[in-house]
Order: structure tokens, then C-alpha cells, then sequence
């Protein structure tokens, strides 16, 4: 199994294509397609969401699955986004995309992928795992 990991942290047994941030995006997936890649805490941080999810469709074995974990700034109470520009400019908060969890489930939807799981660890509702499958062809 030839596994992909894209985001900010290593996983024992994974290899990663690339890991502490998005420096080189361009050749994340180069060595695939694989049979899964991980995307953590990064899929808010990247500039065109639906071409990000495009590239990891393409990067994956039919029913190859995409297992990712994303800040959902949208759902996250008002008073918190209003710090993020504050805290932007004494660069202690990254430019982020303000998704919102129902905002991802869609955008991997439209990628093509098929959520398979989703689930909430601990106490932060805008943060979820989503597991997603890339469709196997239909056999004739």
C-alpha cells in the first residue's frame, strides 16, 4: 500500500510527500497515485480549494481514500474570527481560507469523492475528520 501524506505532521509506517507546510505544493503528490493521502490541518490553508481537492482525486487509486482534518473558521464563534486579523498581523495566525464544515463536505462532493465517514474528536465541532473514497469504475 503506497500511502501520501500532505499537511503539517508525520505519521509512523506513512511515507511523507511533503510535511510541515505548503512551500512546495507543486510536488506534493509527485511518486503517485496512491492508495491514500492525508491531508491535515491543511486544506484551509491552501489558496484554490477545489484545485487542491482536483489534484488529490487525480493522485488516488480508484477507491483510494483522501482522509483529512480541517479548521472550519466559519463555524467558529464570532468574537474568535474577529481576533484572526489582529493576530495576522503580528504573524501569529496563517492566511486561512473561512470554510465552513458544510462548505468542505460540498467542495469534496464536487471533487468527485464519496464521504465515507465523518466524525468530531474532542471538543471542537469545526474541526472534522472527513474520510472520503475516490468511486471505483463500475466493472461491464
Amino acid at each position: 500500500m503506497d500511502h501520501a501524506i500532505f499537511g503539517t505532521g508525520v505519521f509512523p509506517g506513512v511515507r511523507p510527500v511533503q510535511s510541515g507546510g505548503l512551500a512546495d505544493a507543486a510536488h506534493a503528490f509527485d511518486g503517485g497515485p496512491f492508495d491514500a493521502i492525508c491531508a491535515i490541518n491543511v486544506l484551509h490553508l491552501v489558496d484554490d480549494l477545489p484545485d487542491m481537492l482536483a489534484r488529490i482525486y487525480d493522485q488516488l487509486q480508484p477507491g483510494g481514500q483522501l482522509i483529512s482534518k480541517t479548521w472550519c473558521f466559519a463555524d467558529m464563534k464570532l468574537r474568535l474570527r474577529a481576533l484572526f486579523p489582529l493576530l495576522r498581523v503580528f504573524g501569529m495566525f496563517p492566511t486561512a481560507t473561512s470554510l465552513g464544515v458544510s462548505r468542505l463536505r460540498q467542495a469534496i462532493l464536487d471533487a468527485g469523492f464519496e464521504i465515507v465517514e465523518e466524525r468530531i474528536f474532542g471538543g471542537y465541532s469545526q474541526n472534522p475528520y472527513i474520510v472520503a473514497r475516490k468511486p471505483a469504475p463500475l466493472s461491464a
